[in-house]
């Protein structure tokens, strides 16, 4: 699954770079290694590209897209999640089916509160 452009890959795979964010504690090397899981460089098989590709795509569902933050661990933000950067793709899954739709509902009130539309963040 080596891709030569991983910004591309991202975006082929369901997820936008502009909703993807890093934590201040990791180190280049592990910025690096997230961006690289992301992209699903290195995935085993075919089903767990599959996978992350649709994970992805869920979290980016409109009206109301979720940000990660590409962390040391997992958790949950106000408005977004924060997944490590050496995930597995099962465990990803996991914790997103306990937590992205409390999220999601988060920063659409969030968003709200605000009085934005849709159409004004895109």
């Amino acid at each position: 699954f080596e891709d030569p452009d991983p910004k591309m890959r991202i975006i082929e795979g369901g997820y936008h770079p502009d909703l993807c964010f890093m934590d201040k504690a990791l180190t280049q090397e592990q910025k690096r290694d997230g961006i690289r899981n992301l992209c699903g460089i290195g995935l085993e098989t075919e089903a767990h590209f599959w996978l992350l590709e649709n994970l992805w795509k869920a979290m980016r569902q409109p009206p109301t897209p979720v940000p990660l933050i590409l962390a040391l661990d997992y958790g949950v933000e106000s408005t977004a999640v924060r997944i490590p950067y050496n995930f597995d793709v099962y465990e990803l899954a996991d914790f997103l089916e306990d937590h992205l739709d409390d999220v999601r509902t988060a920063r659409q009130r969030s968003r709200e509160g605000y009085g934005l539309t849709h159409s004004e963040l895109e």
